[in-house]
């Protein structure tokens, strides 16, 4: 059955963002990047309470090593920082860990170098020593949420986009079995600004087994609100109760409130310097006994901490700025993945 990020015991794992063709300020001296000092913000306010691990390119590991003292790094090879995205997905399986990874295309080309993101799933399995199935199917680790008891939501436009020869029923067939679910709720509706296509992780994440935050936007879209009543059918057919919790709705900054003019231009690479800039509270780290709400500096940030104390008083919640990492196209849950064990 697929894991839930409250069910793994492991650490919480960061890749340390290092393109110059999509983080501003890479090549700042001495001084780390902008979303490299916000990624260390993150991690040093969690550490407090449970491990984490950040994973460094061998490319920039000395430099990071000679100034970062108080985290505990690995080197990795990738492309690209989005761990929740090219990691493997965790399972468990006649009381087995197991890994299952899937084909990565960088949603669809937003970037043309993918070999290292395509091999990562596979090589973060052999340092946990877990055993790695694969798939030939092209998902991100972001496109799907789960309760943990056997229901996963996924988000099916983007789904479709990345598999077109195959149809919903024949995608939603073989997830089911690979992954050890009883059910399969698509979204089909993704905001015009989320270059991804669609991921769920910007719209619903479970919080625990019988509770989901999901975005206002969902409750105003037609295709929204059918999948809000998908899932409560569901939880009904199960006999389950379901906890809704509704976040504010998805805000666009614009590009141009940040300076991305130090970001390199590449042929094949996404120009993110005159798009709109989504941001999400949805998009937030379920880490064992903790709540990590992204900041993005709006009045809606208030808001969101107050829905999530609200609904889960026993979880303790941080909140971390997250201005810098949706410059580049994500958020604090797509820059970190939940470990199931100790790497080795």
């Amino acid at each position: 059955m697929l894991l839930a990020d409250w069910q793994l015991e492991g650490p919480l794992l960061a890749l340390w963002p290092c393109r110059r063709d999509v983080w501003r300020g890479v090549d700042r001296q001495p001084e780390f990047a902008p979303a490299q000092q916000q990624l260390l913000q993150l991690l040093r306010a969690v550490q407090h309470y449970h491990p984490v691990y950040l994973a460094v390119h061998p490319l920039w590991y000395g430099r990071v090593a000679r100034t970062v003292s108080d985290l505990p790094l690995i080197p990795l090879s990738y492309d690209d920082a989005w761990a929740r995205d090219i990691a493997p997905l965790w399972m468990s399986k006649h009381n087995q860990l197991r890994a299952r990874a899937f084909r990565f295309d960088a949603w669809h080309g937003l970037y043309p170098e993918v070999s290292r993101d395509n091999a990562f799933a596979l090589r973060l399995a052999l340092q946990l020593g877990l055993r790695c199935d694969s798939d030939g199917l092209v998902i991100e680790g972001g496109m799907i949420v789960t309760n943990g008891r056997g229901l996963g939501l996924i988000h099916r436009r983007s789904l479709l986009r990345n598999n077109p020869k195959l149809s919903w029923g024949q995608l939603s067939v073989r997830l089911k079995r690979q992954l050890g679910l009883h059910t399969l709720i698509g979204l089909d509706w993704a905001h015009w600004a989320d270059e991804t296509g669609g991921h769920m992780d910007n719209y619903a994440q479970f919080i625990d087994s019988n509770t989901l935050a999901y975005v206002q936007d969902l409750a105003e879209q037609e295709l929204g609100v059918i999948f809000l009543a998908a899932i409560q059918q569901a939880f009904q057919a199960q006999q389950q109760p379901l906890n809704l919790v509704k976040l504010p709705k998805l805000e666009l900054l614009s590009a141009a409130s940040y300076p991305l003019v130090d970001v390199q231009r590449r042929k094949g690479v996404l120009a993110r310097q005159h798009k709109a800039i989504l941001a999400s509270y949805a998009n937030f780290i379920r880490y064992k006994d903790l709540l990590v709400v992204p900041q993005f500096g709006l009045p809606a940030d208030a808001t969101a901490s107050s829905c999530f104390l609200q609904s889960n008083a026993e979880l303790l919640q941080l909140t971390t700025p997250a201005r810098e990492f949706i410059a580049a196209g994500g958020g604090p849950h797509c820059l970190t993945v939940n470990l199931p064990q100790q790497p080795l």
